[in-house]
């Protein structure tokens, strides 16, 4: 069953970039729609990036809106990619919840073990919350907009942003909301700028007497 856990996160993944590359690759239409824009905002030409492009709709041969399919079909199975990770999340998460309400106060009569728990529990959704809030709303935003075409302009590099930040703030629930991690942190902090303020007491020759 290790394994099998294992190799879901390894199926998506793969699933997810293959869907996201060869459908959303670079073709003549998406340089026609995005070479000024790459031109104006950072001065390069087309032969000086590479680029992927989530484009739905571009004009066929007699000036008609066409749907380019492999995008959208590509595209949409991300998005229920998605939307399963927020039920994963969601529906684990309640069921963490239930069975540490459950045993609580059946294993634990001590306050302290208690609040432990409470403190994981808290740690738990707040690490629920980040990936949720930096990582799925603003790529479903963008999956949305590329959708519905609607250009989001400089917007839209608060995605790329966000998910950067995610892999930093992901790790300091832990360290904020548990007591024992808290109480070093804290320590830590202290010690760091006693450490750099703290002087060397130097002893003046003249003040040495030998015995």
């Amino acid at each position: 069953m290790i394994v099998l856990w294992l190799s879901i996160p390894v199926a998506i993944g793969t699933t997810w970039a293959v869907l996201t590359y060869w459908p959303c690759a670079r073709r003549e239409a998406t340089d026609r729609y995005v070479g000024d824009n790459i031109n104006e905002t950072f001065h390069l030409t087309l032969d000086e990036v590479e680029y992927i492009s989530p484009y739905f709709y571009e004009l066929g041969k007699h000036d008609e809106l066409v749907i380019y399919w492999p995008s959208f079909v590509g595209i949409g199975i991300n998005s229920c990619i998605i939307n399963a990770s927020i039920f994963t999340i969601v529906y684990f998460g309640y069921k963490c919840y239930k069975i540490l309400n459950s045993l609580v106060p059946k294993t634990s009569t001590s306050e302290k073990n208690r609040q432990l728990q409470k403190q994981l529990y808290l740690a738990l959704v707040t690490q629920t919350l980040i990936p949720v809030v930096l990582m799925h709303i603003p790529v479903s935003v963008l999956y949305f907009c590329s959708f519905a075409s609607v250009q989001l302009g400089p917007l839209s590099g608060i995605a790329p942003a966000s998910i950067a930040l995610y892999i930093i703030l992901d790790p300091l629930p832990t360290m904020f909301i548990i007591g024992q991690y808290r109480l070093i942190l804290y320590k830590w902090l202290i010690w760091i700028p006693t450490k750099l303020n703290c002087k060397k007491q130097v002893v003046q020759p003249e003040s040495i007497e030998m015995t």
